[in-house]
Parts: C-alpha cells; structure tokens; sequence
C-alpha cells in the first residue's frame, strides 16, 4: 500500500494522461487526479480495486473527464481498449491502460491501477443510470456539472 500512495504522489503521469490533464485548462487538475489516485490508495487493496470503491469510481471520473477534452470514446470497449481478439481498435489512444494502469508508477514497477473489464463495466453502467455519463454526437462524455462536483470532492 506505501508504494501506492508514494506512485499517487510522485509515480510517472503517461504522455496521454499529461496531455488530457493539459486539456482541462485547470491549473491544478493534476492535484486532483493525483489525490484521486491517492484516495484510491488508501484503500483496502490500493491499486487493486472493485467496482463500488468510491475512491475507484473518482479517479475514473476525472480521468475520463479529461480524457474526453482531447479524444471522446465511442463506446466502453473505446474506452477499455479491445480486450477480445474480435473486438475491431477504433484509434482512440485515450483509453484505460494509458490513463489509469500505466500512471502512477515509479521505477522499477509495471502496472499502477489494475481491474477487471466486469469494474470498468460497473462504472460505466452506474454513470449511464445516473444520467452524468451521455451519448453525443462525439462520443460518450461525462457532464461538466457532475465533474465539477468530484472536483469539489477532491480540492
């Protein structure tokens, strides 16, 4: 658990993540994903998370949220990446492995954040039932009031 909150803190940002953050044009937007990632930390199993962990759920929010400000995802599976061999890679560079697994890390580590597809699964389906996750005509976006919440939550 020390090495999460220490990678939450200081671990390596990924290109995309570094670009989407940049994106927001929030100055202290990577403050918040960081202490969402270190709330995430603290957790029972740190970086090893399930889909109704709240902290889980925010860093997923925010990184999505920024995510979206440079490239939107057509779909979950846009998102996740093309976990099965059938599922056809749509382009979109800004998906969970470079956002959310491969951040936060320091040297000598492989992966930050690790879940299933089923939890990737569960945040998009809550986000869908509670109407902050919507389909546009670029791609499923979380909504700038909800964000601004989790923003609140996390400063």
């Amino acid at each position: 658990m020390q090495q999460d909150i220490t990678g939450a803190r200081e671990g390596t940002l990924s290109p995309q993540l570094k670009e989407s953050i940049a994106a927001t044009h929030i100055a202290d937007y990577e403050e918040i994903v960081r202490r969402a990632a270190y709330n995430l930390a603290l957790t029972e199993g740190g970086f090893g998370v399930w889909g109704g962990n709240p902290a889980w759920l925010h860093l997923l929010d925010v990184v999505y949220w920024a995510a979206q400000q440079v490239q939107s995802s057509s779909s979950l599976e846009s998102f996740n990446w093309p976990f099965w061999e059938d599922t056809p890679w749509d382009g979109n560079e800004y998906q969970f492995p470079s956002l959310i697994r491969s951040p936060f890390l320091l040297e000598g580590d492989f992966a930050g954040a690790a879940c299933s597809e089923a939890m990737l699964r569960i945040w998009w389906k809550r986000r869908m039932e509670a109407g902050v996750l919507t389909e546009t005509s670029d791609g499923f976006k979380l909504k700038d009031d909800y964000i601004a919440t989790i923003l609140e939550t996390l400063r």
